[in-house]
This record gives structure tokens, C-alpha cells and sequence, in this order.
């Protein structure tokens, strides 16, 4: 069988891991933002079991506003991101004539 040059698995390699952060960037503030409890009460005892030291209520809801409006953030600035790469690579516009874009028509 023939074994590939090394910078061909290191390609590869490079590729699974590109792919892996890409997905990570979305998965992770997607999972906090839906498994993030709603209630400021139930929030500040997640905190306390988790790192051991105690919110007050007015805290714990300014923290979990925090926390929402950074998963959001992150996800709104992934999706304009890919947005704007895909529009910028033309996949998004869709074409309905036969002909190349930015041709001009032959009259």
C-alpha cells in the first residue's frame, strides 16, 4: 500500500482539527445558552455547586443576563461571519440565467 509524504497527513490532520474548532465555535455557546437555567435562583446554585462560592440573587441575574448576551453575541458574529464569506465566494447568490456572471448580455 502506498504510505502518503508526511506533509500530506499533516494536511489532513491540520484539516480535522480546522474543522473541529469550527464546530466547536458553534456548539459551545449554543449548549450554554440552551442549558443555561432561566430562573436567577436556580442559576446562582448551579454557580455555588460548581465553583463552591455563593451569588447573591441580584448577582446571579446580572451574571446570567451577561452570559446570554455573550452566547448570543458570539453566535450572531458566526453567523454574519459566514454569511459574509459565503456572499464574498458567490455560493449564496443565486444566478437564473445560463450565463457567467458579470457578463454582459450580446444584443
Amino acid at each position: 500500500m502506498h504510505e502518503p509524504p508526511c506533509c500530506e497527513r499533516r494536511a489532513s490532520t491540520a484539516t480535522v482539527a480546522r474543522t473541529c474548532a469550527s464546530s466547536a465555535r458553534w456548539i459551545v455557546p449554543s449548549v450554554l445558552f440552551v442549558a443555561m437555567p432561566k430562573c436567577p435562583v436556580c442559576f446562582a446554585a448551579y454557580v455555588t455547586l460548581l465553583t463552591g462560592a455563593g451569588l447573591s440573587l441580584t448577582m446571579a441575574t446580572y451574571l446570567r443576563f451577561a452570559l446570554m448576551a455573550l452566547c448570543m453575541a458570539s453566535l450572531g458574529y458566526l453567523a454574519v461571519r459566514r454569511c459574509v464569506a459565503r456572499t464574498r465566494t458567490g455560493t449564496m447568490l443565486m444566478v437564473h440565467s445560463r450565463e457567467p456572471v458579470g457578463h454582459a448580455r450580446r444584443a
